[in-house]
């Protein structure tokens, strides 16, 4: 998908993959370097705080049934 992206899409023209990078990572599981960063919370509350800070609530999406070209953002929801 990525390739895909580099290959039509002009806002990822100047990315590489660099495979060598790729062919390190697992092939099951999380890298070492990414699990040393993780936090295990038992305070479920400290979630929704986070995700309010940084993550707008996703709009609601309306599809105009006469066209399927089209779609509307309910911004109100």
């Amino acid at each position: 998908m990525l390739q895909w992206l580099i290959n039509h899409n002009p806002h990822y023209a100047t990315y590489h993959i660099n495979n060598t990078i790729i062919e390190s990572l697992p092939e099951d599981g999380v890298p070492i370097k990414i699990l040393a960063a993780i936090k295990q919370e038992e305070d479920v509350g400290i979630i929704d705080a986070e995700m309010d800070a940084y993550v707008p609530e996703a709009p609601t999406v309306i599809l105009d049934p006469n066209d399927n070209s089209q779609c509307f953002y309910d911004l109100d929801k």
